[in-house]
């Protein structure tokens, strides 16, 4: 059972490339008018006061100076950076390492963290979200959900097999989460390809996981027209807490 006092870490997971995004630098790091893409997360996990501590998992040349520009407050969770993996769970992995390592060495070494785990490419999750995942965490594996409004095929090629009922089906976001030493196990069992996101190796390994309700802006950037929507939706104030 949590406690008002449990730790939780958030592992902003910004070490991916952003190929597709054709940038000449990784997307974390671009600038979203005026703040880093991977700030927006970082300050909305400071604002819900949800978060005790935050970890940045990237390039630590890249990810150090990309700090300063964050607020005194965020900077004041900042536990660091720690460099990424070829792959995203190995970039998980990797942070979880370090936040093993940091409770270790506290004096609160006998508690288990709740820790989430969210894409620094995912810039619009609201305060409210971390806050709900904080509290779902704790409790147990949960993963942020939303639904889906379009009609769902299953396609062949070019050819449409079936209409799926979507009536069960949502799509997953960021934050993630779970009690750390569960993360650790899941991840350790991860299998070396394939692994899109945390809640699928906490399924592999028969852990029920909650679904909590999303945000419908909570979307991943991934190629340039997603990256001119994000712009567009903070010119019209969309990420108020960045103010």
């Amino acid at each position: 059972m949590s406690s008002a006092r449990d730790p939780v870490w958030l592992i902003v997971v910004a070490a991916g490339k952003g190929e597709r995004l054709g940038a000449e630098e990784p997307k974390a790091f671009l600038d979203l008018c005026g703040h880093p893409v991977f700030a927006y997360g970082v300050e909305a996990a400071c604002a819900s006061g949800a978060v005790s501590r935050i970890l940045v998992v990237a390039d630590p040349a890249l990810a150090w100076p990309a700090t300063g520009r964050l607020t005194e407050a965020s900077r004041r969770l900042l536990h660091g950076a720690c460099r990424g993996g070829a792959q995203r769970h190995d970039s998980v992995r990797e942070g979880l390492r370090v936040v093993r390592a940091a409770v270790r060495a506290s004096k609160r070494a006998e508690r288990d963290p709740v820790v989430l785990v969210h894409d620094a490419a995912r810039p619009f999750a609201p305060p409210e979200l971390f806050a709900r995942m904080a509290f779902a965490a704790a409790r147990g594996p949960a993963l942020c959900v939303r639904l889906i409004a379009d009609t769902v095929k299953e396609v062949e090629g070019d050819r449409v097999r079936r209409s799926v009922p979507r009536a069960s089906l949502v799509l997953a976001q960021t934050p993630q989460g779970a009690r750390l030493s569960l993360l650790e196990r899941a991840h350790d069992a991860a299998p070396a390809e394939g692994v899109t996101d945390d809640a699928m190796l906490l399924e592999s390994l028969g852990e029920p996981v909650a679904a909590v309700p999303g945000a419908d802006m909570n979307f991943k950037i991934t190629t340039p027209d997603d990256f001119r929507m994000a712009e567009a939706w903070v010119r019209a104030g969309g990420a108020p807490w960045m103010s």
